[in-house]
This record gives structure tokens, C-alpha cells and sequence, in this order.
């Protein structure tokens, strides 16, 4: 069994998650689908209730609280909140009928830069390092840059 453990950066606990989901064995898998599907209700559930919810152990709950970094399920709880209190925090203000230029474009660009953000917190960069390295030792690539008509 190949076990992969995030380092502890500033990845927040869902993209830790997401960041070693492939690597997860069934039960590990149902007690991250379970976390990812339902944050803010894990937040106030105690690791029995995740265990039961998600079809799987308490160890199995403490072992992925372990390999996403964390010492344990209270950690990643704690963390978890601690995203979710980010995430809404960032949550740009909505456009609004009689927002100026300035204050549309102001929002536009949070949002994107919230985007960028999101996807630096999910990113593999180990993946991306050997994609390119497939990609650039291989014999052929194909691209397709247009519309494919049979």
C-alpha cells in the first residue's frame, strides 16, 4: 500500500484532501468523500459520528487525519473550521445595479485572484513535474488545437 503524506504548508484541510484522495485505500476514501461532501457539519460531529456516517472505523478516521498532516481528528477539525472561516471571508462582495467601473472591476478581480488562489491550494505540483517529464521524454505527442470532425 502506497501511503502519501502532505506536508504541513499552508494547503488548507480540503485541498489536503483532495491532494492525496487517489492515494486512499476504499475506507479512507468513504471517510474523505464524507468530510469533503459535508465540512461544516463534520466541524461539530465527534469522530464516532463521522466513523458511523462515513461506513468506516475511528482509526480509519484518525489515519486520514494523519496522512492529510494533522495529529488527529480534533486537529483536523480545528483546521477544517479554520478553512471554512477563510473561505467565506474571501467570498468577494456581489455586483451590484450602480456599482461603479472601478468597484465592478475591483470584484471582477478579487474573484479571479480567489480563483488563482483556490486552484494553487488544490494543485499537485509533483503531478504537474511528472506530466511534463512524460510529456517531454516522449518519442510523439499529439495536440489537437481545434474542433475534431470524423
Amino acid at each position: 500500500m502506497v501511503t502519501q503524506q502532505v506536508s504541513t504548508s499552508k494547503r488548507g484541510c480540503l485541498a489536503r484532501l483532495k491532494g492525496v484522495y487517489r492515494s486512499l485505500n476504499p475506507a479512507e476514501k468513504k471517510v474523505s468523500d464524507y468530510i469533503l461532501a459535508y465540512p461544516e457539519e463534520v466541524i461539530g460531529l465527534s469522530i464516532t459520528e463521522v466513523a458511523e456516517n462515513s461506513k468506516a472505523s475511528e482509526a480509519t478516521v484518525v489515519r486520514v487525519s494523519q496522512l492529510v498532516g494533522y495529529q488527529g481528528f480534533q486537529e483536523l477539525k480545528i483546521m477544517l473550521a479554520k478553512d471554512l472561516g477563510s473561505f467565506f471571508a474571501e467570498i468577494p462582495e456581489e455586483i451590484k445595479r450602480g456599482d461603479s467601473m472601478s468597484e465592478v472591476t475591483a470584484k471582477v478581480l478579487q474573484t479571479n485572484i480567489q480563483a488563482i488562489r483556490d486552484t494553487l491550494d488544490v494543485l499537485d505540483v509533483g503531478e504537474m513535474e511528472r506530466t511534463v517529464k512524460a510529456i517531454s521524454n516522449a518519442r510523439r505527442v499529439l495536440k489537437n488545437l481545434g474542433k475534431l470532425e470524423l
